[in-house]
């Protein structure tokens, strides 16, 4: 058959059958804008969910190990297995009660988070004043901290820089 044989019978095929050609086209929209509809959902929630947690966060991954510290060998293993991320970023925590601000025998309390110069790239957080750390400083192991303000308030008073 040609081409111009077959548009002919679909024709006369969809005068004879009108209802069936009428719910067949109803049925196809209908599919068509369910799958929009969805696809348009889909995006939404995704959109929204990237927005409230940032987009550090919906790119960023965690991992916690209950065996304790891991020492440079296995960070290194998981940064050569772990490709596909920008940045590989170490965290220790821990706690000190006895910190001496400088000048006087007054102790506070603090947290402290050991950290490389990816954690605030990997983290979000942004640096009010000074900055922060090296590669150079990193690499060498360089004793280095950061305060936050309260910190900085409690160990120097109000005129701590």
């Amino acid at each position: 058959m040609r081409t111009r044989d077959l548009l002919a019978e679909t024709g006369s095929a969809l005068r004879a059958n009108k209802g069936k050609s009428a719910l067949t086209i109803l049925g196809i929209v209908i599919g068509i804008a369910a799958v929009i509809t969805m696809t348009s959902l889909i995006g939404g929630i995704r959109d929204s969910l990237v927005g409230e947690l940032g987009m550090n966060a919906a790119r960023t991954i965690s991992i916690y190990t209950d065996v304790g510290t891991l020492d440079d060998e296995q960070i290194t293993a998981m940064r050569e297995e772990l490709t596909d991320y920008e940045y590989f970023s170490p965290t220790n925590y821990g706690a000190a009660s006895s910190i001496a601000a400088p000048g006087t025998t007054d102790k506070v309390s603090a947290s402290i988070t050991g950290v490389d110069e990816h954690f605030f790239d990997v983290s979000g957080v942004t640096i009010g004043r000074g900055r922060a750390f090296t590669s150079s400083e990193a690499t060498s192991g360089a004793m280095v901290v950061i305060l936050d303000g309260q910190g900085v308030q409690k160990l120097f008073g109000s005129g701590g820089h």
